[in-house]
């Protein structure tokens, strides 16, 4: 009996079975016939090249693909990079916890929560500990007819603070993997859980992307969204998705608990300042599921367990009323807990130090739905 090959194992498991996230590994492997794109859902999918004639039966994916149900699962994967750390079956390999804020500067406002996912781009860079910031950044084009958000590579530490704030909207690795082969240096990079755990699977086979990709900065997730719940957004608030170039998925106001997500549209059409609560706007409650990928319901990562460092809201009583918002943040690398220890004592950052069950209960919506 012919044995299976990864290609097609993978295309008739998570491919067919609706179980892609759109992370794009499998398709920058050497004689891959996979290729990515944005589907008419607004999920970014692989798909098989059938103009591909010459396919290599020996081509090996599963290992590199998160939801393969053959690559190492976060458990293992943090056995490999954390193996010294505390263990905890729902935050993962850790060595401290934290809530709080960036206290100086702006980026704390400019930022999603306490703003420490720019902070520590602007401050990897600025101390020499990387040469490039993988961020997601919003569309600056005023095109509609482009995504709204992608990857953008930064290596200047002012440039930092034009990445985007909290971006409910699909991305793919595809391009910046392919950067971080190509082009030499150290980096670090932002990722939800599914897209952390790529790089390290990717990092596990790879030798020199495991020397490249020095620090990996995870995303406390809920799940992704496709593209189109941004267009469903839009056109509430009175924007057709033709004309709709941008959003602002939280928007921050000084008399409102962070809690209170505030939606801002923009179009190409006119000038007009559109934005509401999300109790206002159809299809915004998390808890309903509404436009998250079919991937997002078999993931139990909430909290990126494979990152060096996860960031999040803290969703705790002493802090969801402040308006500014405050970051969760989960350490699990020693020269970045250094990092934060130093620059506390220096009074840049303010945060208290929280235990395992309060990380839990920050997030226990997300666990439990897992």
């Amino acid at each position: 009996m012919k044995e299976i090959s990864e290609i097609m194992q993978l295309q008739e498991t998570v491919i067919k079975g609706d179980y892609c996230i759109g992370c794009g590994a499998c398709t920058t492997i050497k004689d891959s016939p996979f290729k990515i794109k944005m589907n008419e859902y607004g999920n970014y999918v692989a798909y098989l090249d059938r103009q591909t004639t010459d396919i290599d039966e020996k081509v090996k994916l599963l290992d590199i693909c998160p939801f393969s149900g053959e690559s190492k699962n976060e458990d293992e994967i943090g056995d490999v990079f954390f193996p010294n750390n505390k263990r905890d079956k729902y935050i993962g390999n850790y060595l401290k916890c934290f809530a709080g804020y960036v206290a100086n500067g702006n980026f704390r406002a400019k930022g999603s929560s306490g703003g420490f996912g720019k902070w520590l781009g602007y401050i990897l860079l600025k101390e020499n500990k990387i040469d490039y910031f993988i961020q997601v950044v919003a569309n600056t084009t005023q095109r509609s007819d482009v995504p709204l958000f992608d990857y953008q590579v930064f290596n200047s530490a002012d440039d930092v603070i034009k990445g985007s704030k909290s971006s409910y909207y699909p991305v793919t690795l595809e391009k910046m993997i392919k950067q971080i082969r190509e082009t030499e240096g150290r980096y670090a990079i932002t990722g939800v859980p599914c897209f952390i755990k790529t790089l390290r699977l990717l990092s596990v086979r790879e030798n020199m992307l495991a020397e490249r990709i020095r620090f990996t900065i995870g995303i406390v997730c809920g799940g992704m969204k496709r593209a189109n719940q941004a267009k469903m957004i839009g056109w509430q608030l009175g924007v057709h998705s033709d004309d709709l170039i941008a959003i602002d998925f939280r928007r921050k106001y000084k008399d409102r608990p962070a809690s209170n997500k505030i939606y801002q549209v923009w179009s190409n059409k006119d000038n007009v300042e559109r934005y509401k609560i999300d109790s206002e706007i159809i299809g915004t409650n998390y808890g309903a599921g509404f436009f998250k990928p079919n991937a997002c319901d078999y993931c139990d990562d909430v909290v990126s367990e494979t990152a060096d460092i996860s960031l999040g809201d803290a969703w705790l009583p002493q802090y969801v009323t402040d308006p500014q918002g405050t970051s969760l943040i989960v350490v699990r690398n020693n020269l970045l807990l250094e990092l934060l220890e130093k620059y506390s004592k220096q009074q840049v950052l303010h945060f208290d130090q929280i235990n395992k069950e309060e990380v839990f209960k920050s997030q226990e919506s997300g666990f439990r739905h897992r």
